[in-house]
Formats: structure tokens, C-alpha cells, sequence
């Protein structure tokens, strides 16, 4: 199923600001599209939009390029999965799978065999004559997921589903969640505030903050070319290392230190040509590396405050100035000693207009 929003706007009764303005989007069918943001952004309302749980002050939702803005939860094809698992307590995991289908009076074959084969795909057959209280968290939660696929919709709409399990199963599922969708081929809305969520599981990932859509498109677009400031601190752990500068003639210089980066000659005539006078200058973790405080190529030089083993890798934090650090990440076997002074060596960089924060080039 393909969905479209088109000027999508949502204000509740006796606000005076709207909780979402102007919204547009498309999800392609098939697209495993994942909505991700800090909370209060707006992206549960974006959610329960699409599902008809939410009703629209402005715009028109499409389902397949019908409009379906006044259309029933029941009638559009949809299947949600919570973040509460909402299971019925009385009945066993058979009957809570089943229970969708029996409501709409589909033969009892036919039940039965969507609920073995959606039990099999999960690895829960053996549960299904339990109830959900003799079941842990991740199989309540395959539970929740088999009544969705059950019902073969065209739309699953899930809204934080993994966000009650712990951090070794939230990851097994994530490779489940992906397999599935690989298999099923159904359009998928998952909402998150997780960004490593977002960047493993989806085709699709839209970015929000402040209600609007910050950033859309494929994963790698998030990490090599983010939009604005607010994406390139947002995406990525630890989050992008950023300068705040001036630039004079072809060089970035810090505001602290006088930190120089030498920029291309393509973007510097786009800094002159839109007149921009404050320019920040992100990079991330990996991008840079440590050398000599004495190598003339060292953009900056910093003291070395605290240093973090991470298996393969270590994490090196390095005070630029008073509650302002910088962090590299290196290979595990680095010398880098604690309390001394270091080179950093910039090698691949973002700029961004001081003003509107948007992306330079």
C-alpha cells in the first residue's frame, strides 16, 4: 500500500498552536518507513493520523491514491502493534491471535492455519496454549506482532513496539522485525526515538522535531549528508563534534583558539555567494584523528581528559575549552595517554549556516 500526506495538519480543540503543520510525505509500498524523533515532536500524532485514530484539521491522507481522511480504523486495512503489549489476560496466546479474524467471521480453517503459520514465522508455537502472564516480555511481544500478521493487512502500524524489552532483546528483535517485513513485503510505519532503531531497521527514515519533518530518505543520507544542525547532532553516537567560526579568505577559524580549517575553494564561494558570516563546522567521531601536538597538519590541539575502552574501539575526550569537549574515536590499541596534549586532524567535515543552520553545499 502506498500512503501519502498531503498538507497534513493537526490542531486539538482549544489549542492555539497546531501539533503538526503542513506535512507531506509519501510512503511507497512495501517501504519499512520509520519515524523517528525526540519526544513531543509530533510523530505518535503523525501515527494515529494514518491509523484514524487522529482526526485531521487540514489536509487529505491517501491510501493508494484514494482519500481516506473519513474513513473508519476498521475499514482501512491497518494492524497496529503498541508499546503496551495489550494482550487479553484471559484468554491464551491462540485465542489473543485469533481473536481479529473470529470478529470477522472467517472460517475456523482459516484461522487456524493463519495462526500456526503467523506462530511458526515466530518461534512461538509452543506457547500458544498459555496465557500471556506465563510469558516474557519478548514472547508477549511476538504475541502482539502475530495478531497483527494474521490478519494479512496492507498497512502495519507500530508505535515504539520493542521500547518495554532489555537492550539484548530489543536487538533480536530488531533482526526479526526486518526479516519479517522482507518476507511479508507489507508497507510498515514503526514510530521510534530510538536512532539506532531507525538506522538499522528501516528503507525509509523521517526525521522530525518541533512538529515538522526535518529530513527524509534512506539511512546513509541521515549519517554522510544531514540537512541542517539539528539532524547531524541528532543522528549518530557520540554525537557530531561541532565548531562555531567565522570564515576568512579559504580557512574556518573557531571562535575559540583560533582553530583553522582549511575549506574547499567550492565552498567558499558558496559562503560568499549567500553572504553567510557565522559557520559551523561538525564532525564526527571517526572522521578525525589523533596525532602529535607538534604535527603541523593538527587542526586543533586539545587536552586529553578522559579515554573510554569500547571492545574494538576506545572513545577519547578532549577539553576545547571549559564544558565544551570534543571526542574521537580510535582503534583500541591507541597510545593516547590521559592528561596530555594532542594534534587533531580533521579529514572529513560538514559546514552549516550559522544563522538558518541549514547544510552549506
Amino acid at each position: 500500500m502506498k500512503v501519502e500526506l498531503r498538507n497534513i495538519s493537526k490542531k486539538y480543540e482549544g489549542n492555539s498552536f497546531y501539533t503538526l503543520e503542513n506535512i507531506n510525505l509519501e510512503i511507497e509500498d512495501n517501504d519499512f518507513c520509520v519515524i523517528l524523533g525526540p519526544s513531543g515532536c509530533g510523530k505518535t500524532t503523525l501515527l494515529r493520523i494514518i491509523a484514524g485514530l487522529n482526526s485531521i484539521t487540514k489536509g487529505d491522507l491517501l491510501f493508494d491514491e484514494v482519500k481516506v481522511n473519513n474513513l473508519l480504523p476498521k475499514d482501512r486495512d491497518i494492524a497496529m502493534v503498541f508499546q503496551s503489549y495489550a494482550l487479553y489476560p484471559h484468554y491464551n496466546v491462540y485465542k489473543n491471535m485469533a481473536f481479529g479474524l473470529e470478529m470477522k467471521h472467517e472460517k475456523k480453517e482459516v484461522i487456524n492455519y493463519r495462526v500456526r503459520a503467523a506462530a511458526k514465522l515466530l518461534s512461538i508455537e509452543k506457547y500458544l496454549f498459555k496465557k500471556p502472564k506465563e510469558l516474557s516480555g519478548g514472547q508477549q511481544q511476538r504475541v502482539a506482532l502475530g495478531r497483527a500478521i494474521v490478519r494479512k493487512p496492507k498497512l502495519f502500524l507500530m508505535d515504539e513496539p520493542l521500547s518495554n524489552l532489555d537492550a539484548k532483546l530489543r536487538e533480536s528483535m530488531r533482526t526479526e522485525l526486518v526479516s519479517i517485513h522482507r518476507m511479508l513485503g507489507t508497507t510498515t510505519v514503526y514510530v521510534t526515538h530510538d536512532q539506532l532503531e531507525a538506522m538499522t531497521m528501516a528503507t525509509k527514515i523521517v526525521l522530525m522535531n518541533n512538529q515538522i519533518i526535518q529530513q527524509v530518505g534512506q539511512p546513509e543520507d541521515f549519517y554522510n549528508k544531514p540537512k541542517n544542525l539539528f539532524v547531524a547532532k541528532f543522528i549518530g553516537t557520540p554525537t557530531m563534534n561541532i565548531l562555531e567560526g567565522t570564515v576568512e579568505n579559504d580557512t574556518f577559524i573557531s571562535n575559540l583558539n583560533d582553530y583553522k580549517v582549511k575549506l574547499t575553494q567550492e565552498e567558499v564561494d558558496l559562503i560568499k555567494a549567500e553572504k553567510i558570516e557565522k559557520v559551523y563546522l561538525g564532525f564526527r567521531s571517526e572522521d578525525a584523528q589523533i596525532v602529535s601536538a607538534a604535527d603541523e597538519n593538527a587542526n586543533l590541539i586539545m587536552l586529553v581528559i578522559n579515554i573510554e575502552l569500547l571492545g574494538m574501539n576506545k572513545q577519547i575526550t578532549c577539553e576545547m575549552t571549559l564544558g565544551q569537549n570534543i571526542i574521537i574515536t580510535t582503534g583500541k590499541d591507541d597510545k593516547t595517554k590521559l592528561d596530555t596534549k594532542c594534534g587533531i586532524k580533521i579529514n572529513k567535515y560538514h559546514l552549516f549556516n550559522g544563522v538558518t543552520n541549514n547544510r552549506i553545499g
